[in-house]
């Protein structure tokens, strides 16, 4: 179970090398400090609006540097209000903000899209990785309370409890 976890964390995260690849122009002629305290910054919602921007010939590192703050600003003063406020909402679940993730995919998704062609390795890419996900998971990945949780069937979440 533990070897499963590992490989999908590692295959969800190797994301950052073709972000960071795809960043590479930004970061012309600069120094390993400067690009490292930057790529610190990188989140696939900032990334997404500076490739957005590259195509306009707009993009810069200010551009993804001002993103990363806005998105770290958000993230944490919305992590204090989930943590203070999240007691007083007794149903979270009836509002459905598990769905804002998708939400929030399926908006990058749409802003960077070009057209069928173009796209079309990228669509058959994720859809092998998620293929190849769905196989190795099998039986494994289970729907519960809104979350994908990964929960061990040998272990403590077997009929009758137990270790």
């Amino acid at each position: 179970m533990r070897a499963v976890t590992v490989i999908a964390v590692f295959v969800m995260n190797l994301r950052y090398l073709l972000i960071g690849a795809s960043l590479r122009p930004l970061f012309k002629g600069k120094g390993l400090r400067h690009r490292l305290s930057f790529m610190h910054l990188v989140t696939d919602e900032n990334w997404a609006m500076t490739m957005a921007a590259d195509r306009k010939g707009e993009a810069s590192i200010g551009h993804l540097f001002g993103g990363g703050l806005c998105v770290y600003l958000f993230w944490s003063v919305g992590t204090l209000g989930g943590h203070s406020l999240g007691a007083a909402i007794s149903n979270p679940e009836a509002f459905a903000l598990d769905f804002a993730f998708i939400a929030v995919f399926l908006a990058l998704v749409t802003g960077l899209w070009r057209d069928l062609k173009s796209d079309l390795l990228p669509l058959d890419s994720g859809r092998c990785c998620c293929c190849f996900m769905c196989k190795l998971s099998a039986g494994k990945m289970v729907y519960s309370g809104g979350w994908y949780q990964w929960f061990d069937y040998g272990g403590p979440f077997r009929q009758g409890g137990g270790t």
